[in-house]
């Protein structure tokens, strides 16, 4: 064998062991991700919580204010602060089973100065607004929803957006309906068997476990026709479309296909572990007209180099990647004060304000 044939299949050898070398790093696939949104780094400020915060579950701009949902099991559960100095200026929706108390858990949603709640402790969705002084006022309330749905979005006046909770499966291998379509009444107006987002995986995966998997955020957009889906453990965005009679998936993508699970449980108590070499997804996401905005991680607990969610990724309707941002500090829950463009986030230890201009 001449020397040319010798180097030859050696080059051929080593392209194909760095491909595949690339092509099974989580590290190279989340970097290949961000590459797309041409992250630009950007300053941020901090301020420290006059009072404190429990665990915030998301945050929304009300004219000056900042309108925080805490996960308390005494207290209250919504909190007023000053947006310019985080100084507290009152907690409202106390917690308790009498007369306008509030069990958690609770999902908000802020729309047009209005904010809905679904309680999952009597499965009915509510709509208030505040008076002068942040007392809420009731507007309206729908019969409970049957097949107990995991979270409920409004998409108009009589129409809602759920999804079944995983608990409620006959069986193991039925399969829950990715989305439901309820009416205020509690009827089920339609259920849409969307599939997940395509994985590889090291256990066999029945549909409760997905379920489970791909647990995340969701948000509507401005005008209630499109759902975005985002999931905390994994790099899985979906995009929906939706209206008052339909839902279809129309965008997904994953940052890495390949899941690890090191331990998992589908009896009475039902939890996926992820081990530490899986890549963490999405936190939260805000959404405009014009697209998404989504707080992702791109690390795992064995990579400790990006060190938590400081990545802002914004993507249009159709998923394409536009533009993104990288704090000089993580947050776990993010709002963004539109026309402004001025972000607001929660600091890991819920005790800072963190600010930044978009």
């Amino acid at each position: 064998m001449n020397k040319r044939s010798t180097i030859k299949p050696l080059y051929y050898i080593t392209t194909i062991l760095i491909i595949l070398t690339s092509a099974c790093n989580p590290n190279q696939k989340v970097d290949n991700y961000l590459s797309q949104f041409k992250i630009s780094s950007i300053p941020t400020a901090t301020l420290t919580f006059d009072s404190l915060l429990a665990t915030a579950m998301d945050i929304h701009v009300l004219d000056s204010m900042l309108m925080i949902n805490e996960f308390r099991r005494s207290g209250h559960l919504v909190s007023f602060w000053d947006k310019h100095t985080a100084k507290l200026i009152k907690r409202k929706f106390p917690v308790g089973k009498g007369p306008g108390e509030f069990m958690p858990p609770l999902y908000f949603e802020y729309h047009k100065d209005t904010i809905g709640i679904y309680n999952r402790t009597d499965y009915k969705y509510r709509t208030y607004v505040f008076d002068s002084n942040l007392n809420p006022i009731k507007l309206t309330e729908t019969a409970p929803f049957p097949s107990y749905p995991a979270w409920v979005k409004r998409i108009s006046d009589t129409v809602f957006l759920g999804t079944q909770r995983i608990s409620y499966l006959n069986t193991e291998q039925e399969r829950p309906e990715r989305l439901s379509l309820l009416n205020h009444t509690g009827q089920v107006l339609k259920g849409i068997k969307e599939d997940y987002p395509i994985i590889k995986t090291n256990i066999k995966i029945n549909p409760r476990l997905q379920s489970l998997i791909f647990q995340g955020s969701r948000e509507l957009n401005p005008d209630r026709t499109k759902l975005a889906i985002a999931s905390v453990d994994l790099g899985s965005m979906e995009i929906f479309e939706v209206n008052n009679s339909s839902a279809h998936k129309s965008f997904e993508h994953m940052v890495d296909e390949e899941v690890h699970i090191s331990k998992y449980s589908d009896n009475s108590t039902r939890y996926v572990k992820f081990s530490d070499e899986q890549v963490r997804g999405f936190a939260d996401i805000f959404t405009t007209e014009d697209g998404i905005y989504l707080l992702y991680a791109g690390e795992s607990a064995a990579m400790k180099v990006r060190k938590g969610y400081r990545f802002i990724l914004f993507t249009d309707w159709n998923g394409r990647p536009i533009r993104g941002y990288e704090l000089d500090r993580p947050v776990v829950c993010f709002t963004i004060d539109q026309p402004s463009n001025v972000f607001y986030g929660i600091s890991y230890d819920f005790d800072q304000l963190i600010t930044a201009q978009l």
